[in-house]
């Protein structure tokens, strides 16, 4: 009897029958429904026989008036809320009937119970007035799939020009998934990632990441852009042969290798610069020829990473009618009549992407973010500017763009410097323009953070979004790198400090550029300082205390590794490797959708994870309360659960606790500014490992793919030895052994 009784309220939530029709009412249309549903042939054996025991569960019922019937109208009030069930009753309760229960059935397959439409369309198509009798026949229903009965239900709709059969038809497929919310398209947002990759007289070819206000990517695309006007199938060709390269155009675009024809190195420079002007090499390093000067001034700034060099718009800081200027693309420079001094800086966009700002009380929260960059120009660029200018006067280098200055243009440009290339004969070990121009970002590029050249070319990257950097530290990186790299090519520096220009170099602090949602040191300090006062809190409760554990765990594993916030940060316990220190997540699934992330944590924050997992299990068990299926889940007492710290669950917690405006992607930007300037203070910075702390892509290929022959036990090493350079600031040491304290109380009773 128990058991019957459980199998009838099995069957109640899985065919949603109304609770206000008495079992009598029904129970000889539902038998027949049962069966008919058991006896379709693609049903499973389990399935039928679940059927099957519904069936036998009913079958000591019976109607209260033989052969009862309903019409639509009295059922209207139960049509939209339970249309399966609605329909069910229409139906007759004898055998001429088991036709229309077996498409009944197929139906309920395709569409389950409670979408109106479908069974709107077989009442209307089967069950009106109006409607045309059913001729297939039983044995055939029985046999049918789902694609086989939609094709000759609409093959009898074409014969008997039925549009009610046809839209019956149409529904015996799964309904599609529902779309989720869709996000700003592709091509109209603004933050687009451009990396050239192909150009040629026909056109150019760019691998373009685009990303939301948030820093997220959405997705990637190939850009082409025509020189010349084509049909639509000369650009389709021209497309496809385009794409044929883009795996090795891709790989040499991100190769930092050493000698590739797709960069100088630093001796084929020195020997480009030898054969046009001795005065690179010699001690006299002002001497430069005023013929070449113009060119290797453009070719300078290009090494440097400007984009557009020609454009940029001169202003003479020695004019008396000179106004300081924030204008981007300038460069400003002066000219010390006495002692010929030249100094020179460019002023540059800084705000590469349109991201959402933080909107809180206090601007003081998270680090500023300045419109625009001051760059000096390190030797030789303003002594080939100062002999460039030689002939030039003030006035026609006063704002006018560098090309009207040096009365040159980019094709005259190239055309010198390829002669300079053909005469030193570099052009026959396979040296190009654009492979000098390209020389220190090769040279550079794993010692030099990218967004340093991001600033520079002004193209933003994805990483860029993160990062939040002082200016100065910017130029001190910068000169550092280049002036390694003119020491490897043998270009001779003053031997006085004369040529370290410092007009416009900035070396205040607290003047910052790039991310704009990054929080300070002191208030991330503050926000950990409350909940490790919170968790040590005697009077709260045990799971109080707990969920305080949680969230300041939670903040420190965001902060430190660079969780994304998202719905389910952390996975379930099956993921996580105590021993070694380490879970993995899927990360982002606009990468690949097997992707996975490979998360190392420092050992300090293991060890509270290790000790955090114990205490919550003594608590759940203390409380018969289940326990978490996943790290650092939050027990909230309006849902009665352990909840995921989604992105959308702590921004809630933050405003409940500190009254801002304040998100949990700010914890990523922390992970990624924190990590990279203690990487540099220790001499310990290399781009390709970072890329692998913060997970982020290059060409469409994970950072975690590019390691294939490195051991999972030697990445964690690796990554490990990198994030503990983070992990020594005292304050943050004391908070993590009081929290600590307390998960080994909750957890042992100590």
């Amino acid at each position: 009897m128990i058991e019957r009784d459980a199998l009838k309220n099995a069957m109640h939530e899985e065919f949603d029958i109304l609770p206000s029709h008495e079992m009598s009412t029904y129970a000889s249309r539902m038998i027949r429904f049962l069966r008919a549903l058991s006896s379709l042939a693609y049903m499973s054996a389990y399935q039928s026989n679940a059927y099957q025991k519904y069936a036998d569960a009913l079958s000591e019922e019976s109607e209260s008036t033989i052969n009862l019937r309903f019409s639509r109208r009295e059922l209207y009030n139960s049509l939209t809320n339970a249309p399966f069930f609605s329909t069910l009753l229409l139906l007759d309760c004898d055998d001429n009937a088991c036709s229309y229960y077996l498409l009944l059935a197929h139906l309920y397959c395709a569409r389950a119970y409670s979408e109106y439409r479908p069974y709107l369309r077989f009442y209307q198509a089967l069950l009106s007035r109006h409607a045309n009798a059913l001729i297939i026949s039983v044995g055939a229903l029985k046999t049918y799939t789902l694609d086989e009965l939609r094709l000759v239900l609409t093959s009898l709709a074409e014969q008997k020009d039925d549009s009610k059969l046809r839209d019956l038809a149409s529904f015996l497929r799964p309904p599609k998934p529902a779309n989720e919310k869709k996000g700003p398209s592709m091509l109209s947002t603004s933050n687009h990632s451009e990396r050239p990759i192909h150009s040629d007289s026909e056109g150019a070819l760019k691998y373009v990441e685009v990303s939301t206000d948030t820093g997220e990517t959405i997705g990637s695309f190939l850009d082409w852009t025509p020189h010349l006007q084509k049909t639509q199938e000369q650009e389709r060709a021209r497309f496809k042969r385009a794409k044929g390269g883009l795996k090795n155009a891709l790989y040499h675009a991100e190769s930092p290798a050493v000698w590739s024809s797709m960069a100088a190195t630093p001796f084929e420079l020195t020997r480009l610069l030898s054969c046009t002007d001795a005065a690179f090499i010699d001690s006299d390093v002002g001497a430069f020829a005023k013929e070449s000067a113009p060119i290797f001034v453009i070719l300078f700034l290009r090494l440097l990473g400007l984009s557009e060099p020609g454009e940029l718009m001169l202003i003479n800081a020695g004019s008396p009618r000179y106004q300081p200027t924030t204008q981007p693309n300038t460069l400003v420079y002066h000219i010390d009549k006495t002692t010929s001094r030249i100094d020179a800086h460019v002023i540059l966009n800084a705000e590469l992407l349109n991201v959402a700002k933080p909107n809180t009380s206090d601007s003081r929260v998270h680090y500023s973010a300045q419109s625009y960059i001051e760059i000096s120009l390190p030797h030789p660029i303003p002594l080939l500017l100062k002999a460039a200018f030689v002939n030039v006067t003030a006035t026609q280098r006063n704002h006018r763009t560098l090309f009207e200055a040096l009365h040159l243009n980019k094709k005259a440009y190239r055309s010198k410097l390829r002669a300079y290339i053909k005469n030193a004969a570099l052009h026959e070990t396979g040296v190009s323009i654009a492979g000098v121009e390209r020389a220190f970002f090769h040279y550079a590029k794993e010692q030099l953070p990218e967004v340093v050249f991001n600033f520079l070319s002004g193209r933003s990257s994805v990483q860029h979004h993160y990062i939040s950097i002082e200016r100065a530290t910017i130029e001190t990186e910068l000169r550092a790198a280049w002036f390694n790299f003119l020491d490897d090519a043998h270009i001779v520096r003053p031997s006085s400090d004369s040529d370290n220009t410092v007009f416009g170099a900035y070396q205040d602090y607290h003047d910052e550029v790039g991310s704009a949602n990054t929080l300070r040191n002191e208030s991330f300090i503050a926000m950990l300082s409350h909940y490790s006062g919170l968790v040590q809190d005697s009077n709260l409760s045990n799971l109080a205390r707990q969920n305080f554990c949680s969230l300041y765990l939670y903040l420190r594993v965001a902060s430190t590794v660079g969780l994304r916030p998202v719905r389910e940060p952390l996975p379930e316990w099956s993921a996580v490797e105590p021993s070694l220190g380490v879970f993995s997540v899927a990360d982002k699934r606009v990468h690949h959708s097997d992707e996975r992330r490979l998360i190392v944590l420092p050992l300090r924050l293991n060890a509270l994870l290790r000790h955090w997992s114990k205490a919550v299990h003594v608590i759940s068990m203390d409380l018969n309360l289940p326990a978490p299926h996943a790290p650092l889940m939050h027990y909230c007492q309006e849902h009665q659960g352990w909840q995921y710290l989604s992105a959308r669950y702590v921004n809630s917690l933050l405003q409940r606790d500190f009254q801002e405006d304040l998100h949990n992607r700010s914890f990523r930007h922390v992970a990624a500014s924190k990590n990279l300037h203690t990487l540099l203070a220790n001499g310990k910075f290399t781009q390709s490992a970072f890329n692998l702390l913060m997970n982020h892509a290059r060409g469409g290929v994970s950072t975690m793919n590019q390691r294939t022959l490195v051991s999972i036990a030697t990445m964690v090493r690796q990554q490990r030895a990198m994030i503990e350079y983070s992990e020594t600031d005292a304050v943050i040491v004391d908070f993590d052994e009081r929290v600590m304290a307390v998960l080994q109380e909750l957890a042992y009773g100590i």
